[in-house]
């Protein structure tokens, strides 16, 4: 049985990651899950803070290597757990820096890793989801596009780009309103 650890990223602010993060908390609960919150967003843990009182959540620091451990000694102590990552916007360069350390432990944890990028029309937002995937090869990543950022049209870069069909040959892309 694979339990899945869910990391919600998108590497920059306003895309939408803690109201993504915040309904699957409650998407999850709600089937009767056992969820692990951990908030890595310690700068603005509003995720935390919102659910800390019913779900366990744990708060560790994912732009310093210790914090990258921890996370991976974390998954090993509690392997019934759903996990779900809040990240926060300045997570891609602590994911550059560490993130083998998880997705190196992923299938002796007998975990399986699923990211969900979400992202807003703008270019940066493609070339934070490329240095994403150059990084994290294991697992899945699955990218949601913000609509409250405009309409789907306004996805352009990302519609017709080469990183939509790295996305797709692994995993899918969604609409979010």
């Amino acid at each position: 049985m694979w339990n899945l650890v869910i990391f919600v990223s998108g590497s920059k602010g306003g895309v939408g990651k803690t109201i993504v993060t915040m309904s699957l908390v409650n998407y999850l609960t709600e089937r009767g899950e056992m969820v692990l919150l951990v908030d890595a967003d310690t700068t603005n843990p509003d995720v935390g803070k919102a659910y800390g009182k019913t779900v366990e959540t744990v708060y560790i620091n994912l732009d310093e290597k210790d914090g990258w451990m921890d996370l991976a000694n974390l998954l090993a102590e509690h392997p019934n757990n759903i996990v779900v990552i809040n990240t926060p916007a300045r997570s891609g360069e602590g994911v550059r820096l560490y993130g083998t350390l998880l997705t190196e432990s992923m299938e002796e944890l007998g975990r399986k890793l699923v990211t969900l990028w979400v992202i807003n029309s703008q270019r940066d937002s493609l070339q934070l989801l490329k240095d994403h995937l150059d990084t994290v090869h294991s697992g899945t990543t699955h990218v949601l596009r913000n609509l409250y950022h405009g309409p789907e049209r306004k996805f352009e870069l990302y519609n017709g780009s080469k990183i939509r069909a790295t996305v797709e040959a692994q995993g899918k892309t969604f609409v979010c309103v």
